[in-house]
């Protein structure tokens, strides 16, 4: 798309491999989903990686990681910034509620059932500085962790 491969790397799209110094996409065999700030400008990236049947490990390989974001820019703080954060700004001035859940499929299916106040922090457990965000835009911002251990574990660190 004219981009120079400086300027790929730097966005943190692409990285050099250690074992021949070539470039490869950091989000290879991972669904994307944009990042954005408060007002609405990509910012970032987050990935998560593909079903096993449709991305086979080579022999030796070790598993990925499930999920990835971009690395720290001036741009991107990802236990600053909430995923989906514009929209839901926008929802909640409608009088929608703002709904705190787990990750980026989970926002999206929010948002398809028509719950336009989701947001989620970026892999992180929910930081102080994104607990005021959420203040600012909400009265009562609502937390909808999953049912498992590790959605009671987060929701409880959110409480206290």
């Amino acid at each position: 798309a004219g981009y120079t491969p400086a300027q790929m790397m730097e966005a943190g799209l692409v990285r050099r491999s250690e074992r021949d110094q070539s470039l490869y996409s950091f989000f290879r065999d991972r669904v994307m989903f944009p990042v954005a700030d408060r007002r609405g400008r990509v910012v970032a990236f987050g990935g998560r990686v593909l079903p096993e049947h449709l991305r086979p490990l080579a022999p030796g390989a070790s598993k990925p990681p499930k999920y990835i974001n971009s690395g720290e820019t001036a741009l991107f703080h990802k236990g600053r910034m909430l995923f989906n954060e514009s929209r839901a700004r926008q929802a909640a001035a409608a009088g929608q509620p703002v709904i705190v859940v787990e990750g980026y499929v989970d926002v999206i299916g929010c948002c398809a059932a028509g719950w336009n106040g989701a947001v989620a922090p970026l892999g992180t457990a929910l930081t102080e500085g994104q607990l005021a965000h959420l203040w600012r835009m909400a009265d009562e911002p609502v937390l909808c962790f999953d049912g498992d251990n590790a959605g009671t574990r987060a929701a409880q660190r959110a409480a206290e």
